[in-house]
């Protein structure tokens, strides 16, 4: 696969921001244009945080239609905010991706730890965020709809973490919470 068969596309950024963010990451790797489903778009915080990029975000094609954007694509790559995976990721609406085929792969930050084994102290965690049960059923929604969490596919062990305070050198002594994932689309 060439840099040229890459294509980014951002779904209802949470903050304009990001869009400039993006772009400026796309120019660094030598990508080509995106498209953008938002209403935010374009605007001057996108601006603001693309410099020496614009011409990323002059070539930007603005599209309602999610499906389309990536009809063409393999495979399909997507991240997002955990406030937003139950209305704007769903298992549905991102198998919807899926069609003709497509393999697609959502990831990001989740911020929760799915399982006791996804955190170091689960029982002093039971009630916090990040470990609450409706937080824990919500990635559970996309399990049991078929998606693979990749990471435990590979590696079904304890004590592997993707993040830790910065406080108290608890990284030192591994004492963290897995909350980032790489979904998989069930195979079809």
């Amino acid at each position: 696969m060439s840099v040229d068969e890459i294509r980014i596309v951002l779904i209802d950024p949470q903050h304009s921001g990001n869009i400039g963010a993006v772009a400026r990451a796309m120019k660094t790797m030598g990508l080509r244009p995106y498209l953008v489903r938002t209403s935010e778009f374009p605007s001057y915080e996108a601006e603001r945080r693309a410099p020496g990029s614009t011409d990323i975000l002059e070539r930007a094609i603005v599209s309602d239609d999610a499906a389309e954007a990536v009809r063409d694509c393999q495979p399909v790559i997507g991240g997002s905010a955990r406030t937003r995976w139950s209305t704007r990721a769903s298992p549905p609406a991102c198998s919807s991706l899926c069609r003709g085929g497509a393999r697609v792969l959502v990831m990001g930050d989740f911020n929760t730890a799915h399982r006791e084994i996804d955190l170091a102290r689960p029982k002093d965690n039971r009630n916090t965020s990040g470990f609450l049960p409706e937080e824990c059923c919500e990635i559970d929604r996309w399990v049991q709809a078929g998606w693979t969490d990749t990471y435990r596919h590979f590696d079904p062990g304890p004590d592997r973490y993707t993040w830790w305070s910065q406080r108290f050198e608890v990284r030192m002594k591994n004492i963290g919470w897995r909350l980032d994932y790489v979904l998989a689309s069930p195979r079809r």
